[in-house]
């Protein structure tokens, strides 16, 4: 009924020799919707060098949310993410990854995965730096002004003028519950 991954692509990232999120390997292993089976990606932990902050990073914006072989920090981030996803109703919502033909946002540097849940004029936002250094960006709904009502994010969220600004240190994510204006 489900599939998990993670072992094989989180070997390469624990050794630190990785500067950006592999995103073909995450797209052909992790959108396994195409097969009807949903995928999850286990996350171990490594620190410094990989942490559980980073594998949201990476999953997030396929949709995923990681599972940690940890409890403490891991387990609080995750229950602030489900806290937000809460709030967000899922029944006939629409899935608009940052690729590809459904993309309903953008994201001012290419850098910054950002994807979204649709219903209505309600999003939940999954976004992640995905480079082993700061980034910022700018995420704008493609038509018309969006509106931050919670989030959760290891980087810093503000909203000004229709417009939602990210600053990340590396392989940091948010999630935000938001509305179209």
């Amino acid at each position: 009924h489900s599939m998990w991954e993670g072992e094989a692509i989180q070997q390469t990232l624990m050794q630190g020799n990785v500067s950006e999120i592999p995103e073909g390997h995450f797209r052909s292993m992790f959108t396994g919707r195409n097969l009807g089976v949903p995928i999850y990606m286990l996350c171990y932990q490594n620190p410094p060098v990989w942490n559980f902050t980073q594998g949201m990073s990476a999953s997030l914006p396929f949709g995923i949310i990681p599972k940690s072989n940890d409890t403490g920090k891991p387990l609080e981030q995750v229950s602030d993410i489900w806290n937000i996803m809460d709030k967000f109703d899922f029944e006939g919502a629409k899935w608009c990854p940052y690729y590809g033909e459904d993309k309903l946002l953008d994201a001012s540097n290419e850098f910054f995965k950002v994807s979204c849940y649709e219903n209505g004029n309600k999003l939940l936002l999954m976004c992640a730096n995905s480079v082993d250094g700061k980034s910022e960006t700018e995420v704008c709904l493609k038509d018309g002004n969006i509106n931050v009502l919670d989030f959760t994010s290891s980087c810093n969220v503000e909203q000004c003028d229709g417009k939602i600004t990210l600053s990340a240190d590396k392989f940091d994510y948010a999630v935000i519950l938001a509305e179209k204006c």
